[in-house]
């Protein structure tokens, strides 16, 4: 087995925005641009991956690693495993949110052209174009009957269902928790523990699809009945970080990217984690994190999201992805009784361990 992204192959195209040049003319611009697609179009790999040496190859991301027509070649001679970690196969985007607003659009026949013409691809409308000729080509190995996928989600199986793809071919197997599972502590102790802690956690990347404009909007509207007692820990980065600290909100802190581990610490102070991402997550691996961490989880009702969140209890739902139905859900929490149906560490250590994971994987992939 190779890991293709490890080892460094690349396809023998550079993506479009490395290419542009604004010493260079537009016409020599758009020269290097149509030669760098044609190349990750229809030109194979480099010379030291050679494809039919390969009983089966398992395919995390094509792009940039792979082009369509090494992978093509490769179906001539055995096996390709789909991994479907996001939606790129039948939306640029990669995520079905668009405008600030899930977004299906892209349906049919013309689907590619849509999102095209919509920019959907890192808002140009010249790299979309690269990665929808690519798209087209990979959809005559994607249906092939003879390929595999793997989902991580039972909502992510019931899309590719959707596309025309075999229950036969498609294979559940969800993500690992890749951090230490503590042992849980004693009923009456973790009750203790539970009246004690008032913060909430959220982690993510800070981004508005992420649905933390939101979640701050909540938090303030709850927070007022809490007192300010509480105190809601923000972990990530991204474009949006800067203008939400700038809000100087006392009850909210913001931590910025931290380790796993370092999260896992933060973790021990509170009472539950939040998931408040208002695009369609095809899986949502943060959650099972917090589960590990023995925190129940509050998502919206997005994606593979509501499908996790239900192992621990279904009233951690959200009804919308508004900042009035989540301020809503963490009311209900913060002063219902919450004895959720099973322990989120239970959960992670059942479903998730990382023994189960592997052994589900040899199977997928040897059989």
């Amino acid at each position: 087995i190779r890991d293709i992204g490890v080892t460094g192959v690349q396809t023998c195209a550079l993506p479009i925005s490395s290419i542009v040049n604004s010493t260079r003319s537009l016409q020599g611009n758009i020269y290097l641009a149509i030669r760098s697609a044609v190349k990750y179009i229809f030109s194979n790999s480099q010379p030291d991956f050679e494809p039919y040496k390969y009983d089966r190859i398992l395919i995390h991301n094509t792009i940039p690693f792979v082009s369509p027509k090494t992978l093509i070649k490769h179906n001539n001679f055995g096996d390709l495993i789909f991994f479907w970690h996001n939606n790129r196969r039948f939306c640029l985007k990669g995520t079905n949110y668009r405008k600030d607003q899930i977004c299906f659009k892209c349906n049919g026949k013309l689907d590619l052209v849509n999102g095209v013409l919509r920019r959907c691809y890192r808002g140009s409308f010249l790299q979309s174009l690269v990665v929808a000729l690519g798209e087209r080509k990979l959809r005559r190995v994607i249906k092939n009957d003879r390929n595999r996928h793997v989902v991580f989600s039972e909502y992510y199986e019931k899309i590719l269902l959707s596309k025309g793809i075999q229950k036969k071919n498609i294979s559940l197997l969800r993500h690992p928790v890749n951090i230490p599972i503590t042992k849980s502590p004693s009923p009456d102790f973790e009750k203790q523990e539970k009246e004690n802690k008032k913060d909430f956690l959220a982690v993510g990347r800070i981004e508005s699809e992420k649905g933390f404009f939101e979640l701050i909007e909540a938090w303030e509207s709850v927070n007022q009945d809490l007192k300010g007692d509480s105190t809601l820990h923000i972990v990530g980065d991204g474009p949006q970080l800067a203008k939400l600290r700038n809000l100087n909100l006392g009850s909210i802190c913001f931590h910025g990217k931290l380790s796993i581990f370092e999260i896992a610490q933060l973790a021990k102070k509170c009472r539950a984690g939040i998931v408040p991402s208002k695009c369609p997550e095809s899986f949502g691996k943060v959650v099972i994190e917090f589960f590990a961490m023995n925190l129940p989880v509050i998502v919206n009702p997005s994606g593979a999201l509501p499908e996790l969140a239900s192992l621990v209890d279904k009233n951690l739902i959200t009804d919308g992805n508004s900042a009035i139905d989540l301020a809503k859900t963490l009311t209900k929490f913060l002063f219902e009784n919450n004895d959720y149906g099973n322990k989120p560490q239970e959960v992670a250590t059942h479903l998730f361990d990382s023994r189960v994971w592997q052994e589900n994987l040899e199977q997928i992939v040897f059989s």
